[in-house]
């Protein structure tokens, strides 16, 4: 459920919202309806002045989407190690993005606020003592205002008409001292601001789970196989038009217990999997190793290692990655994927999910993977 729904279109058009999975939801406001769905793991959100072109901040990275047909347009890294907010300016072309991680030193925290303009930093502003939360422009451009966990807000003068190698056009003034409303005499003010947390995010992880009619539906596969195996012993050991009982076990004949246990063992052992094991089927994805959740088992991939994601020609859905010898690897991921047996009506239904997700993951590998793009894929 998505616990962020305050971004509106400048057109008051369309309202976005996005929640702890990696997924950006658009709505169409008259019609209340869903227009569509963006793929990342967010903490804020903004919409460029003409509603064209929509930022998020994931982590120490900036996204952007074209708001017309949806697609990821560029993926740019942020000098702050966490960016908190971001903030478009009224010409359209400046980009205010600010972050900082709490718990660490300012200086290691990178609290600061960074300027962008056509896909480059064209400065960055140092003058808060703590991780910066939120910033937001003046409806001329000139002024950009930016709050952190110090307590405090700096106004900064900046000039847009300047070229973008000039950043000694954004300043802060020198305060003696730090009082709550006290105004410089230049006019640049530092007061108190209402302390506000950020997210405190001590590392990355995605979680991209199976569809959760899927992950149900494999949960009571593995109740009713734990369920039939009394019968199947009642079968065997010859009970008939009573419940399985223990004196029935121990009048049986030790052929029929072989049997009993040889055929009721598989059925305990893969209904227990499947009821455990079905919340966490699909991938979880961390700093140093993206897990791959099966039911009998969990793969893990090192994430300096993957080099990207692939359908094959059945419908399965693979992670490519290199082992230590540089040898192309690959990893199928059962909770997205399918078969030729698969109906199609299924198939349809899960698509949209399944897409989803392997388009978040493929995003993740893309931004932490370091090993060199595979060739054709072969399975090794």
């Amino acid at each position: 459920m998505a616990h962020h729904v305050d971004y509106v279109r400048p057109d008051g058009r369309t309202l976005t919202g996005f929640g702890h999975d990696p997924m950006v939801l658009l709505w169409d406001v008259a019609h209340r309806t869903l227009r569509g769905r963006l793929t990342g793991h967010l903490f804020n959100i903004a919409f460029s002045p003409d509603g064209r072109t929509l930022a998020g901040a994931s982590s120490r990275h900036i996204l952007l989407w074209h708001s017309a047909d949806r697609t990821l347009s560029a993926v740019q890294d942020d000098p702050s190690p966490q960016v908190n907010a971001l903030a478009f300016g009224p010409d359209g072309r400046t980009l205010a993005t600010v972050g900082g991680t709490v718990g660490l030193p300012s200086v290691v925290a990178g609290s600061a606020v960074a300027l962008w303009r056509d896909g480059r930093v064209i400065a960055r502003l140092d003058g808060h003592t703590g991780p910066v939360l939120d910033a937001v422009f003046s409806p001329d451009g000139r002024t950009l205002a930016s709050a952190a966990a110090d307590q405090a807000v700096i106004l900064w003068q900046t000039d847009a008409r300047h070229s973008a190698s000039t950043s000694a056009a954004c300043s802060s003034a020198a305060w003696p001292k730090r009082s709550g409303g006290r105004t410089s005499p230049d006019d640049r003010i530092r007061t108190r601001a209402p302390r506000r947390e950020p997210p405190v995010r001590q590392h990355e992880r995605v979680k991209l789970r199976a569809h959760p009619m899927m992950r149900l539906m494999m949960a009571l596969v593995g109740l009713g196989w734990i369920c039939c195996v009394p019968q199947l012993v009642a079968v065997i050991v010859g009970v008939e038009g009573d419940v399985l009982r223990p004196e029935h076990v121990l009048r049986a004949q030790p052929a029929e217990l072989v049997l009993a246990a040889v055929l009721a063992l598989p059925l305990i052992v893969s209904g227990v999997a499947f009821v455990v094991r079905s919340p966490i089927w699909g991938v979880t994805c961390d700093d140093d190793v993206i897990r791959v959740h099966r039911f009998f088992s969990t793969r893990r991939v090192p994430v300096g290692r993957a080099t990207g994601v692939r359908r094959t020609w059945s419908g399965g859905a693979e992670i490519l990655w290199r082992d230590e010898r540089g040898w192309p690897k690959w990893a199928r991921v059962t909770a997205f994927s399918t078969t030729l047996f698969t109906p199609r009506a299924v198939a349809g239904f899960l698509k949209e999910h399944n897409e989803a997700s392997l388009d978040a993951l493929k995003l993740w590998i893309e931004r932490h993977a370091t090993a060199p793009p595979c060739g054709p894929a072969t399975h090794g």
